[in-house]
């Protein structure tokens, strides 16, 4: 029987998003020393889960349709969808009230992510804290405006794996 993880409150400061030792597929989000949230990827079952929620990654059904869902486990609605751009990095992350965000990859010499809301103002930076390719550490800001958004946790964790599956896919990308 596996033990459950115990998850802390997202919070105001500096957060670390990192491969959990040599596995490209579990990722685990920290604010200093407590784990936030955790994102494992398979090809069974994709999850991303903190203290609030644990949800399921899906690719909608559609053929040409890129989409990712983010469903709680324990419904069949979104609670988030993810529209990555076609040919660039970075994408669309649609909340289930109509609520959206911008994700946008480091120009050709940055290395900072940023994710901003439907009016153009910051949610966070996310530069890349590792050394040598591909990635494997960002860090991530979270201000008090940013905290207090409701569904903050899954907007972070979304993004998270956002950029994590935008570096799987492609490794040499500034991501």
């Amino acid at each position: 029987m596996r033990t459950p993880i115990e998850f802390c409150e997202l919070a105001v400061g500096e957060l670390t998003l990192s491969s959990d030792g040599e596995s490209r597929d579990s990722w685990k989000l920290q604010h200093d020393e407590e784990l936030v949230g955790h994102i494992q990827r398979s090809p069974e079952a994709t999850r991303v889960r903190g203290r609030s929620g644990c949800w399921r990654v899906e690719r909608a059904r559609h053929r040409l349709d890129r989409r990712l869902l983010f469903r709680p486990v324990d419904t069949d609605e979104p609670m988030a969808s993810y529209y990555p751009r076609h040919l660039l990095p970075g994408g669309t992350l649609a909340l289930s009230d109509e609520h959206w965000f911008e994700l946008r990859p480091p120009g050709v010499f940055g290395k900072a992510w940023k994710l901003s809301d439907e009016e153009g103002r910051e949610f966070t930076r996310i530069p890349i804290s590792s050394q040598g390719w591909p990635a494997r550490e960002w860090l991530l800001h979270l201000d008090e405006r940013s905290a207090s958004e409701p569904a903050a946790l899954l907007v972070v964790l979304a993004t998270c794996y956002a950029i994590v599956a935008d570096q799987a896919q492609n490794p040499l990308s500034t991501g």
